[in-house]
């Protein structure tokens, strides 16, 4: 029987608006998605039953309460297979930091399911079920860049800009994103500028300002990112910003050595902090 380990990048976000809030409860936004090149991973094995263990981050429910869970359910259902599979997630990327690790996780066990069962679904139907399950967790059945809109699931893809390296911080920080948006009001309704954005995409310079709606709100409310945000600053990244509403951080840097450095001043300073680059990868299943 296969052992099968699927790598599941995280994502950061190359600048973030919200345009507006619709009836169903739900806001469109605008924004670019980018896999980088840190995240989680699952390993998946035969087993009696469906099941998931959990190692890397303590407190996380490993029942239908996890995404990863209902992923496998709604997986076993739409293909009808028994998902008689042991399904251990190898956590790096802690919740409630707008790294899409959760998401990222759920299309890992669709497309690793998949794999495993034989391909009984088509990719196209591996993206229906993505989109049901979250709305950035299409974008990793794709990764590299893209412009999402909508609520995120709408994705055009982008070229990926070659070689960008950039520091990711980690404030001793949880945020809420349903809190998040509650802070929006209708003067922060507006569109993203689009035009830096893609001009870097299409090989020019990287933008020297990535905006994100949540930036004021976050910052102003939890003061260790709003501190984290300045120590990123202040080692000499550019384009400083959250990612999604936080609580994560990132910065871009001229090449890897810089980022490596950056990383290593901000850990001297009592910041987490992770040098990665941005990566084509989409979630990737590799046999063991």
């Amino acid at each position: 029987m296969k052992h099968l380990r699927i790598i599941c990048p995280a994502k950061i976000n190359l600048g973030l608006a919200v345009t507006v809030r619709r009836t169903d409860g739900y806001h469109d936004v605008e924004t670019y998605l980018a896999a980088v090149s840190v995240g989680d991973s699952l390993i998946i094995e035969p087993a009696r039953r469906l099941q998931l263990s959990i190692r890397g981050v303590g407190g996380l429910p490993a029942d239908r309460r996890n995404l990863v869970y209902r992923a496998a359910e709604l997986f076993g259902k739409t293909a009808g297979v028994d998902n008689a599979v042991a399904i251990q997630l190898i956590k790096r990327i802690p919740p409630g930091t707008g790294l899409g690790g959760g998401s990222s996780d759920a299309a890992g066990a669709l497309v690793g399911l998949n794999e495993y069962h034989g391909g009984p679904l088509e990719h196209s139907e591996l993206e229906r079920l993505a989109a049901e399950l979250g709305s950035d967790v299409p974008f990793f059945l794709r990764g590299g860049v893209a412009f999402a809109h909508g609520r995120g699931e709408l994705l055009e893809p982008r070229s990926c800009p070659r070689d960008q390296h950039l520091v990711l911080a980690l404030p001793q920080a949880t945020v809420s994103t349903s809190w998040a948006y509650k802070q929006l009001t209708e003067e922060d309704f507006v569109p993203l500028e689009r035009e830096p954005i893609e001009n870097w995409l299409s090989g020019g310079a990287p933008p020297t300002e990535l905006f994100n709606v949540f930036s004021a709100p976050v910052g102003g409310t939890f003061p260790v990112i709003r501190e984290c945000l300045e120590l990123l600053q202040s080692v000499g990244l550019n384009a400083v910003t959250l990612t999604g509403s936080g609580a994560a951080c990132f910065g871009l840097a001229e090449n890897a050595d810089q980022a490596a450095r950056c990383a290593r001043e901000l850990e001297t300073r009592g910041q987490a902090a992770i040098p990665a680059r941005i990566i084509n990868d989409a979630v990737t299943v590799k046999e063991s």
